[in-house]
């Protein structure tokens, strides 16, 4: 579920182009249509979250986006937990951080709702064990998202592996994503 790039760079493209490619460029690594299906459910928070919105309102948007365009698919029902909860009241111990993509999905969605900084988001989504690096990924891109690159501890980053690579490619991404002449 490691699709932000795409996300990113497609957010302003009508909504079928938008899930287009993003199903299109997931099914590299995620082929399966629910996996497909969790990316774009993925990119519709992000898409709200990019225009501003409150993580509980961009939720509740894409769910209404996601439920337009999926509900005849036949991988829909797998997805009620997830249109249907209310995330921010589900006990911690009843969150699952597995591998598996609606765990993943659900998990990142959890712990935004219900934390205040990117900080406390990416820990509580890490300390809840299991696929660890996949939740905290997802999760940690969607409180990237919501709270700005500002947000992120400064003590993280001076600790970050290759970090001046890092930012070379954010830098070629971000002249990527900037409006054209």
């Amino acid at each position: 579920m490691r699709i932000m790039p795409i996300v990113l760079r497609f957010a302003s493209e009508p909504l079928q182009t938008f899930a287009s490619l993003v199903e299109r460029a997931s099914s590299i690594t995620h082929g399966h249509a629910r996996s497909k299906m969790a990316c774009v459910f993925y990119g519709l928070v992000v898409r709200h979250l990019l225009l501003g919105w409150n993580p509980p309102a961009g939720l509740k948007a894409a769910c209404a986006e996601f439920t337009l365009s999926y509900e005849r698919a036949p991988e829909f029902s797998h997805f009620r937990r997830l249109l249907e909860d209310d995330l921010a009241s589900i006990p911690e111990g009843e969150i699952v951080s597995s591998g598996y993509v609606l765990h993943t999905l659900h998990a990142s969605l959890w712990c935004l709702l219900t934390t205040s900084s990117f900080e406390t988001c990416v820990l509580k989504a890490v300390n809840l064990g299991g696929d660890t690096d996949t939740t905290g990924c997802v999760a940690g891109g969607l409180a990237g998202v919501h709270y700005g690159l500002h947000a992120i501890p400064t003590k993280w980053l001076r600790t970050m592996a290759r970090r001046d690579d890092v930012e070379v490619l954010f830098k070629r991404f971000t002249e990527l994503m900037a409006p054209g002449p």
